[in-house]
């Protein structure tokens, strides 16, 4: 009867230790490994009700059913190996041929011993019981328990080797060497019950092990299945926070990925903008996606260039709403990292046309305003035409510091505001020398000193400066013109491309000068009165033709 007892014992350790996995695995356990590892319990469980039983049965010599107790007690066992090489490779979860060698390897050898309990009810391969209630083991017998021994101790060095070849971090390569550990401490006690069947030395391997697995590495994978709860639910909090923000900002709102584009969030303001029921609609998709080819590409243009800004990058534009209307929309852009570092890019758009249609009535009277707009495209034309060879513009207020940024359009060439803002000659200017070459930027910045530049304009209506900017693959000259308004306290700064004719006028010097250098040298040379007259005229031809070229590179 005391084997009996070791086999009760190790019941009611499973079932105090492992009843979170037994009872409610849904908890804290929901995961594949976890499941399989709760089958292996029950397998586990079946195994000590048999050894159980075993002890109970061969104390009241009842052969018959000894007999079926013991072969129920072969199927728990091959089952608890299969079971635990499906649940490691599981828990390792590492898609290679040998983790699903092992996987199948364990299925099979728990088919094979249940074929051969089945076979030894009528031919005795495995064990015998005779009348006498005495248990006898065969050959047979000893082979499948040395291959479950082979089979126990390989998914141990499974383990091993995933720990080793594996980047994991200290926490999980402590349970990996559990998992080892288990499978060892099986094998030895497996080992020993070959030797000495009667001693219930497999129960107890099986209490130590599934406590040390549950101890070291289940309480530990609910600890971070916990955690992971936790993280979900305040990432889950902070989404609903920032989409009730987004809702409750006015006008339009909303955030993208600024790497792929993908919109991450947006109001349902934008979702009618973009005809889509609900921001879900949104979600996940890009411009393209959503807008026609022309549109999108200027969106993604609008944040190429907020993303190139170190300020909030503010700008007016014409668009029309879900109903077809024209309407002119205050555009607000900006970039920031999200808490996963990832650069993003918000956008806010307010309607500001009833605003801008009201300051208009109260500025002027119709016939007014008729002659203001008339005057104003007549004045824009112009303007248009003296800026075309200009990439940007600048208004700026030297009192306020307010400026108004114009920019051409590649294809059109047209010049439209792009934004408005303020302190242009400490933001604005920092922002401008981002873009200036390296080797010019020290000359530029001491240029665009307020107190400098304003001294230079009161001797001069203009200052002109040419400097080089960073370009896609090799820095380009521009030229730089400042020239003061009527109204002193205006002045217009634009940035020409003058990279061409600047490199032509450096080859123009290039060769000017060693033509100089020949023509200096053939003058010299005719002073010489002891020339023959061959050699003076060799030198005179030399010296026409040196003139005549550069009299070519001068007229260019």
């Amino acid at each position: 009867m005391y084997y009996s007892v070791i086999g009760l014992l190790a019941v009611l350790t499973l079932l105090i230790v492992n009843q979170d996995i037994l009872l409610s695995p849904e908890a804290s356990y929901n995961k594949p490994a976890w499941k399989v590892y709760r089958r292996f319990l029950f397998a586990v469980l079946i195994y000590y009700i048999t050894d159980i039983m075993w002890g109970i049965i061969e104390s009241k010599k009842l052969s018959k059913v000894l007999f079926v107790d013991t072969s129920i007690y072969f199927v728990a066992m091959a089952a608890g190996i299969a079971l635990w090489a499906e649940y490691t490779v599981a828990y390792l979860n590492e898609k290679n041929a040998f983790g699903y060698f092992l996987f199948y390897a364990g299925r099979i050898f728990a088919v094979v011993i249940t074929a051969l309990v089945f076979i030894n009810i009528f031919i005795p391969v495995l064990f015998t019981i005779d009348k006498d209630c005495v248990y006898h083991e065969l050959p047979i017998r000893n082979i499948s328990l040395i291959c479950q021994i082979i089979l126990l101790l390989t998914i141990s060095v499974y383990c091993l080797s995933s720990m080793i070849v594996s980047d994991v971090d200290r926490a999980k390569r402590a349970r990996f060497r559990i998992l080892a550990s288990f499978g060892i401490i099986m094998a030895i006690c497996l080992f020993v019950q070959l030797w000495f069947p009667y001693l219930p030395v497999y129960s107890i391997a099986y209490m130590l092990g599934t406590c040390m697995l549950h101890t070291f590495v289940a309480y530990d994978e609910r600890e971070d299945t916990r955690r992971e709860q936790e993280e979900t639910k305040k990432i889950a909090e902070l989404r609903d926070r920032f989409l009730s923000l987004l809702n409750n900002l006015p006008g339009m709102t909303f955030t993208k990925d600024a790497e792929t584009g993908v919109y991450l969030a947006c109001n349902q303001a934008f979702a009618e903008y973009a005809n889509k029921k609900n921001p879900e609609g949104v979600v996940g998709l890009t411009d393209a996606e959503i807008f026609d080819a022309e549109t999108a590409a200027h969106f993604v243009a609008d944040d190429k260039t907020a993303l190139s800004l170190s300020k909030p990058y503010i700008f007016f534009e014409d668009v029309a709403d879900a109903a077809g209307n024209k309407r002119q929309i205050q555009t607000t852009k900006l970039k920031y990292t999200d808490t996963a570092g990832r650069l993003c890019v918000l956008g806010i758009g307010q309607d500001v046309t009833d605003m801008v249609r009201i300051q208009h009535e109260q500025a002027m009277t119709q016939e007014a305003y008729e002659k203001a707009v008339s005057s104003g495209l007549m004045y824009t034309n112009i303007a248009q035409t003296l800026a075309r060879d200009y990439l940007d513009l600048y208004y700026v207020n030297t009192d306020t510091e307010e400026f108004i940024q114009y920019r051409k359009d590649e294809k059109s060439g047209v010049f439209s505001e792009v934004r408005r803002g303020w302190h242009f000659f400490s933001d604005c200017k920092l922002e401008l020398a981002e873009e200036v070459y390296a080797a010019d930027r020290d000359s530029f910045l001491a240029a665009m000193k307020r107190k400098t530049l304003m001294k230079a304009l009161e001797l001069k209506d203009t200052f002109l400066m040419t400097y080089r900017q960073i370009g896609e693959s090799e820095p380009f000259y521009v030229n730089m013109k400042i020239s003061r308004m009527e109204d002193k306290h205006y002045i217009i700064m634009g940035i020409m491309n003058v990279d061409t004719d600047m490199r032509e006028n450096m080859v123009m010097y290039e060769l000017s000068s060693p033509i100089n250098t020949i023509i200096e040298l053939g003058t010299t040379a005719l002073k010489n009165n002891d020339l023959d007259s061959e050699t003076r005229e060799c030198l005179e031809k030399i010296g026409e033709n040196a003139s005549s070229m550069l009299s070519i590179i001068n007229e260019r």
